[in-house]
């Protein structure tokens, strides 16, 4: 029994087929037969100037995708990685903290006054509590002091407050205002105190800080980690040159050409000049 398409009934056609869509043998969407999206030479240039980049100027690939797509220049990027690159050194160098070394590798600080001031941190921390008479009364040694009114008396530390000192005297001990002193030095050592241009004169110690010479521990600080010589000049008159070796809250240290150390209170300053 026939159809009326002239095949017997059940018979299947083994004809070619019309090509319906995706069927024609053409990739479909843009695609090549392999599924893969077809890449566009535009983006083939793209990747090449890419891999460039990586290979030849040691880009990293975030770095080297920005500078092909024009984000950023390549030069913009280069000053950007030598200054990473010098902050590491910075920090591996002279152990700072990455936002230090940040800043110095930019130039808005300055390499030398952050060495220079973690060197005064450290040598304050050290030196701040250090008293020549402190050190006088628990060994016992007898110093020389110059004391206001020209005066110059050599003699152990029998006790100490937070204002006095207490000296050997004519008639026993006698309690002096620490402001009255103004030098001193081991018994023995060969001290050479100078006369300043306009001589010597008496005066009053000044008891108010804002009325004293104003003397820092930077502009100190700075004498010593120079290494060169400083003119100290008391209220009286008194000229010491010699260099710093130590600074603490109240006293400084010096040591003369001829190895000679002494100490001077810091209040009874008139002026200091680096010589």
């Amino acid at each position: 029994m026939k159809r009326g398409n002239g095949r017997p009934a059940g018979s299947r056609s083994t004809g070619p087929r019309s090509a319906g869509p995706g069927r024609s043998g053409k990739p479909s969407g843009g695609k090549p037969s392999g599924g893969k999206p077809r890449v566009s030479p535009a983006e083939q240039a793209l990747r090449q100037r890419v891999t460039e980049l990586v290979r030849d100027v040691g880009l990293s690939l975030p770095w080297a995708w920005e500078v092909a797509r024009g984000q950023v220049t390549l030069n913009d990027v280069l000053t950007r990685m030598a200054q990473a690159d010098k902050v590491t050194q910075l920090i591996r160098r002279y152990d700072l903290d990455r936002s230090v070394a940040t800043q110095i590798a930019a130039g808005s600080a300055d390499l030398e006054h952050v060495l220079r001031k973690r060197r005064q941190d450290a040598h304050l921390a050290e030196f701040k509590d250090r008293s020549v008479l402190v050190d006088a009364a628990a060994s016992g040694a007898e110093l020389v002091l110059w004391l206001h009114g020209l005066q110059t008396l050599s003699t152990p530390i029998l006790g100490l407050s937070r204002y006095e000192v207490d000296l050997r005297g004519a008639a026993g001990s006698d309690k002096v205002h620490k402001l009255q002193l103004k030098l001193a030095y081991a018994a023995g050592a060969h001290v050479k105190v100078q006369v300043a241009p306009g001589g010597r004169a008496v005066a009053e110690p000044l008891p108010r800080p804002q009325d004293r010479f104003f003397l820092s521990d930077r502009r100190l600080f700075a004498a010593l980690d120079g290494g060169g010589r400083s003119a100290v000049t008391t209220l009286e008159g008194d000229l010491v040159l010699g260099h710093i070796t130590w600074i603490s809250r109240f006293e400084l240290g010096m040591r003369q050409d001829r190895g000679a150390d002494l100490v001077i209170f810091r209040h009874a300053i008139r002026s200091f000049e680096e010589a």
